[in-house]
C-alpha cells in the first residue's frame, strides 16, 4: 500500500467511508471539535461517543512506559469531503484528535499521483485549519495544540493536542 492512507488499525476498518454525512468544525477557543453530532473536546469520556464511533482498547508507548488507550474511528462526509476523524483517549481522557479530510479530486489516486499531490493536500487541509481561526500551520492555545501535520508516507492530517488535565485527586482514608 505504500503511502496510501490507512484505515484505523485499531478499528479493523478501512479508510473507505460509508455514506454518513455530518457537519465539521473547530472552535479556535478552546479546541472543540463539532463533528457525528457530538462536541469533542478535552473533558469528553470514550463511553460518551454515538455508536458511529469504533472503539478499542490499546497499550500503547507514552513517555517511555505503555498506557492503556482507547482509540476511537469515524469516517463520513461533509458535503463532497470524506472526513476519517480518530480519537485518543489515556486514563479515560481525551488526548488528541486527528482529522483526514478528503475531497473528490483526492480520492482513489493512484500511487504516483497520491505522492505528487501531497503539497496539494497539505495546502487543502491548511486553508480548512484558517476557515476555522486557526491562521498558523501549528498553534498553541491555552487548551492544547492544533495544527497541520504529513507522515513520512505522506499522509497529511490535521491535529489537535489536548492538555492533560489531572484526575481529580481522591483523599486518602
Amino acid at each position: 500500500r505504500g503511502g496510501r492512507r490507512q484505515g484505523n488499525p485499531a478499528s479493523g476498518r478501512s479508510a473507505r467511508a460509508e455514506r454518513m454525512d455530518t457537519t465539521l468544525s473547530l472552535d479556535a477557543t478552546n479546541g472543540c471539535i463539532a463533528a457525528f453530532g457530538i462536541a469533542i473536546s478535552a473533558g469528553l469520556a470514550a463511553s460518551a461517543l454515538p455508536t458511529v464511533f469504533t472503539q478499542a482498547r490499546a497499550a500503547m508507548p507514552i513517555d517511555g512506559t505503555l498506557s492503556d488507550c482507547t482509540l476511537a474511528h469515524a469516517t463520513g462526509f461533509v458535503g463532497n469531503v470524506e472526513l476519517e476523524l480518530n480519537l485518543r483517549f489515556e486514563e479515560e481522557a481525551l488526548v488528541s484528535a486527528s482529522l483526514t479530510l478528503t475531497p473528490h479530486r483526492f480520492r482513489q489516486l493512484d500511487d504516483e499521483a497520491f505522492y505528487n499531490s501531497v503539497d496539494d493536500r497539505y495546502r487543502y487541509h491548511q486553508r480548512w485549519l484558517r476557515s476555522q481561526g486557526i491562521p498558523d500551520i501549528s498553534q498553541v492555545f491555552p487548551w492544547g495544540i492544533a495544527g497541520v501535520a504529513r507522515d513520512k508516507s505522506e499522509n497529511v492530517h490535521l491535529y489537535v493536542l489536548y492538555r492533560k488535565v489531572p484526575p481529580p485527586h481522591r483523599d486518602a482514608k
